[in-house]
């Protein structure tokens, strides 16, 4: 019975501190913040640390753990399933560079005038709206759009572990072509795994170019389907409202093939994607419904927020009782203002409530404390653990020349066994957006000539994130071939000192061994380590006597007595001395070009 106890999993909950950590797993607290130490995190013994975390440490001490069943299920719950449930709207975000008409396309889509809107009042922004597509076969569906700014979406869904898109818009003017945004918008969708499709508006434009945009896109690896690719395009006017009806329904095939899905009687979860405090309703917060039904007197949690809906509105500003999965509503009745992408689950009562949001609020803190600050020795550790391959980096310069030739100089650094990867490239300032990124991606910030903005520099800070800046291209270079050469693993270097056999034991304890030995090949010296017969494991010489005198080496042919740490001998056994060297390794040179 016993046996069989002590081989099942201990159960931890999903933040608890260093010293529950160490009773929990029955070991002293020196092995447990040794091991934290071991694997980057410096915590004190009242610090708390996340599940993640102290699952990695319980490992390191050979103990399997596994999390609580309801702190586990109320992870998961903030998850969306989309293969369960029933068909639901899909959800839609439209992202592009700006000026290029992703307003004014979002205006023709739902027939309204924002502008007049936010000048006027005709109804009240909640950051998403729905409208009803009418495909030329089959039955007019909803579709739900995110009317707030694509990049946040993405960033979001990515910081907070939320499914918040089922398809995206790219916005790319005929007129224009690709341009920085366009670039990061890219990059936004892909690292999201997001299916998409190409808008190409201001198609009555003088000097609109559809090719010259499908040739731009192509050389960002985004190939039209007439091209020999696999993204539709879309040609649009939202000034003519031409292309409108085309464009949804595209949506709703891209849609179709991932069949977005939610349960209405499942566990409630969504995500918030606007925020603010009205004078009117105090803090209100706009969710989107992913599983489950919002009502009217339901408790919430929406991460560290509490709340519970006294009042719910569609983006018409209509009072409704209810939502379903895939449906935006404001709501009124939190704690506070939560923050954009933050997960929404379901409480009990109010006591419930605060208990998941405090229960939240730790996790973040655990998190964000035991979080290592970003450095080529973090990402070192990592590359140590197998758990980084790579060294990824933002990468921003002052103009497209500049940007073109890094990216070019980069990509030669890379070798079989690191490599860079580029997480996102843009021309501007280094922004709050570009910050994030580099957070969630677990990326190095470097900038060529790029203006950092003052708030993206705090966030930064804040966050962890290391943001380097450059005004010459070598040092740049220089800097991060060393990056990359920190990542290499070490050329070790076995230098054999001498070799013995074992005369007598005069001593053994717990932490040594006193032996008397005679060298027989080379010479012993102090401080050397040793190996016993053909073993592999090593200890380390931490004594040489010479009679009753302590000596550094002895030569050939001689006796001595050794102090001995590891590996305990016998009499009669081979003793094998040596010194490891540990030499750093250099990228081989790039070749060719000559």
């Amino acid at each position: 019975m016993a046996e069989s106890a002590q081989e099942a999993p201990v159960v931890l909950p999903s933040v608890l501190s260093v010293k529950e950590l160490a009773e929990t797993l029955e070991r002293p607290v020196p092995d447990v913040m040794s091991a934290l130490i071991k694997n980057g995190v410096m915590a004190t013994i009242n610090q708390d640390i996340d599940f993640e975390t102290a699952s990695i440490i319980a490992s390191d001490l050979g103990i399997a753990v596994e999390a609580a069943p309801d702190e586990e299920k109320q992870e998961t719950a903030t998850t969306v399933k989309p293969t369960e449930g029933k068909p639901r709207p899909p959800i839609v975000t439209v992202l592009g560079h700006v000026d290029h008409g992703k307003t004014s396309l979002l205006d023709a889509i739902r027939q309204t005038d924002v502008v007049a809107k936010e000048s006027g009042g005709i109804t009240q922004h909640i950051g998403a709206y729905q409208v009803e597509a009418k495909p030329a076969k089959g039955k007019p569906q909803l579709v739900t759009f995110l009317d707030t700014p694509g990049h946040e979406a993405f960033t979001a869904m990515r910081a907070h572990g939320t499914k918040m898109t089922d398809v995206a818009i790219l916005v790319v003017a005929a007129d224009d072509g690709v341009k920085p945004q366009t670039v990061e918008a890219i990059d936004h969708i892909k690292e999201a795994g997001v299916p998409f499709l190409v808008a190409v508006t201001k198609m009555d434009s003088e000097g609109a170019d559809v090719n010259k945009v499908k040739q731009e896109l192509a050389e960002r690896k985004v190939i039209a389907e007439d091209w020999g690719g696999d993204v539709v395009f879309a040609q649009t006017s939202a000034k003519k409202g031409e292309g409108i009806p085309e464009l949804l329904e595209l949506v709703l095939l891209i849609s179709d093939l991932a069949e977005p899905k939610g349960d209405p009687d499942g566990d409630l979860s969504g995500v918030v994607i606007e925020s603010r405090l009205s004078r009117a309703k105090g803090a209100v917060a706009t969710i989107l419904v992913q599983q489950g039904t919002l009502k009217v007197g339901d408790y919430l949690v929406l991460e560290d927020v509490t709340g519970r809906v006294r009042l719910m509105e569609d983006w018409h500003g209509k009072r409704v009782t209810e939502a379903t999965p895939g449906t935006p509503v404001q709501v009124a009745g939190l704690s506070g203002v939560p923050s954009y992408g933050s997960a929404v689950i379901g409480a009990k009562d109010e006591k419930d409530a605060k208990a998941k949001s405090e229960l939240n609020r730790r996790q973040q803190h655990a998190k964000r404390l035991n979080k290592p600050k970003l450095s080529v020795e973090a990402i070192k550790r990592a590359v140590d653990a197998g758990k980084v391959k790579r060294l990824p980096i933002v990468l921003m310069a002052d103009v497209k020349g500049s940007l073109d030739a890094i990216e070019n100089s980069l990509s030669k650094l890379s070798q079989d066994e690191v490599a860079i990867s580029l997480v996102h490239t843009g021309v501007g300032t280094v922004s709050e957006n570009d910050v994030r990124t580099a957070e969630s991606a677990g990326a190095m910030i470097v900038s060529f000539r790029a203006r950092v903005e003052p708030t993206a520099a705090a966030l930064a800070k804040q966050l962890g994130v290391q943001v380097s800046n450059y005004d010459v291209i070598y040092e740049l270079l220089d800097d991060v071939t060393v990056a990359l050469e920190t990542l290499l693993s070490p050329e070790i270097i076995v230098n054999e000192v001498g070799k013995g056999e074992v005369l007598a034991i005069f001593r053994t304890t717990k932490k040594n061994q006193i032996i008397g030995c005679k060298v027989t090949s080379g010479k012993f010296v102090a401080g050397s380590e040793y190996r016993i017969g053909d073993s592999k494991e090593s200890g380390t010489v931490k004594k040489l006597q010479k009679v009753d005198e302590t000596v550094e080496e002895v030569a050939s042919g001689t006796e001595c007595g050794l102090t001995i740490d590891g590996p305990q001998a016998e009499v009669g056994q081979k003793v094998t001395l040596f010194r490891t060297i540990t030499k750093p390794r250099k990228l081989k040179p790039v070749t060719g070009g000559k």
